[in-house]
């Protein structure tokens, strides 16, 4: 199929924007990489849009036919519909993410957040793109790291927390590629808790990455992992979870995490699910005449 990919300009989640192209590519599709800025002729079989919630207005202000292409469309949305900052959050309209015009854009839409579904919407976890995200030889004197945005809520959890800075340090990376790499030379990943109660992108690259992963249990009302199995899980401060931890523990969660990811988690196992979901997946859709 020819497929157009979109999805936000400066967005950090490789897996559901660049490495859904490069995903569509290893199956055989033929990809056109739109970013959020192409706007070239929609003659494909299929139009993909990740991150619609970002990119709704720009899309329809690009395309004024925009409802009389074709080709079936898909959303995949980054965030919950429901975060606690979208009283200043400029994805918000009044105070709420727009889901009714989101829904509007596309002809499916899937959510990260199993609780979404009470807005008709279908789950849909992310994945990860094991070409960008693997295990590479461990460095010991990484150690235990926690990476990502310091915005106000992180840094509100940090001084809750202080013990959080002894148990792991923090690391900024300026390409994707430095940061696939120290998460995989890593002992143990931390995840700070997110404004968004959903399966953060980290979590599979992490457990691509075959480290071991300790993550906040609000991402994961679904269960998708196993606390002690796969990852371990913390309510509150991360530092029962550390104490948990001794080599032997965290290596024997990250080969068993790397296992799960690897059998039920990556990104060709969402895409094929979306073309099962929409029921279309080996014959060619109409095109725009």
């Amino acid at each position: 199929m020819k497929i157009a990919v979109f999805y936000p300009a400066g967005s950090t989640a490789w897996s559901i924007t660049k490495g859904v192209c490069s995903a569509f590519s290893r199956m055989g599709h033929e990809v056109t990489d739109c970013g959020d800025s192409y706007t070239g002729e929609l003659s494909h079989d299929l139009i993909f849009v990740s991150g619609p919630e970002y990119l709704w207005k720009k899309l329809r202000s690009m395309y004024s036919l925009w409802d009389e292409i074709r080709a079936p469309k898909v959303g995949w949305l980054h965030e919950t519909v429901e975060r606690e900052d979208y009283g200043t959050n400029p994805v918000a309209v009044d105070g709420k993410l727009p889901i009714s015009e989101i829904k509007k854009l596309t002809s499916y839409l899937f959510t990260p957040a199993i609780q979404d579904q009470k807005y008709e919407l279908t789950f849909l976890p992310f994945g990860v793109d094991t070409k960008m995200f693997h295990p590479t030889q461990k460095e010991h004197d990484f150690g235990s790291i926690y990476t990502g945005s310091l915005y106000k809520a992180r840094r509100n959890f940090l001084e809750k927390y202080p013990e959080v800075r002894t148990l792991a340090g923090y690391r900024e990376y300026s390409t994707v590629e430095e940061y696939a790499e120290a998460i995989s030379r890593a002992s143990v990943v931390l995840n700070l808790p997110s404004l968004s109660a959903a399966s953060n992108t980290r979590t599979f690259e992490v457990l691509a990455s075959k480290t071991a992963l300790i993550t906040s249990a609000m991402y994961f009302p679904d269960s998708l992992f196993k606390h002690g199995e796969h990852l371990l899980y913390y309510q509150d401060s991360p530092a029962s979870a550390f104490s948990e931890l001794n080599p032997t523990i965290a290596e024997r969660l990250a080969q068993q995490g790397y296992e799960e990811v690897i059998k039920r988690h990556t990104i060709e196992h969402r895409l094929h699910e979306i073309l099962r979901l929409i029921n279309r997946p080996l014959r060619k859709f109409s095109r725009k005449t």
